[in-house]
């Protein structure tokens, strides 16, 4: 039986790459793939490519429980070497006590990544559209 299944197939390997440099593009280009090279970000983006407005200042600790406190925010994280990961809202209040308050860095602070659990932190900026971006220093 198998030896009909191989005997049925093309001799020749060269259809099966000829889409190979095509899905390879849109493999790059396809935003859901995207990744973070560099960290401060130029700019951040949703899956469906789309950029989101511009970095409007670093901020500290309590300047995001204000945010938190009096408006809507979306939290995205932000580390080389991975894709952006969107918070979901419902899961805010967990991953800002779990997670990202005890890995604040104060901005315009000196960083001692030891003195952070596990040896990381984030340093955080808001953005347009109350976007909070955490940016993980390991």
């Amino acid at each position: 039986m198998i030896a009909g299944i191989i005997s049925k197939a093309p001799l020749s390997l060269s259809g099966a790459f000829c889409c190979l440099p095509a899905l390879m593009y849109r493999l790059l280009m396809d935003p859901r793939f995207r990744i973070v090279t560099q960290i401060p970000l130029s700019e951040l983006w949703c899956s469906d490519g789309s950029t989101i407005g511009r970095r409007i200042r670093m901020v500290g600790v309590n300047e995001v429980l204000d945010l938190i406190e009096k408006s809507e925010v979306e939290f995205v994280v932000a580390d080389i070497g991975k894709g952006l990961h969107w918070i979901k809202t419902e899961d805010h209040y967990d991953f800002w006590k779990n997670e990202a308050k005890p890995h604040f860095a104060e901005p315009n602070t000196r960083i001692d990544l030891t003195s952070f659990p596990d040896a990381y932190c984030y340093l955080v900026s808001l953005w347009e559209g109350n976007v909070v971006l955490l940016e993980r220093h390991h």
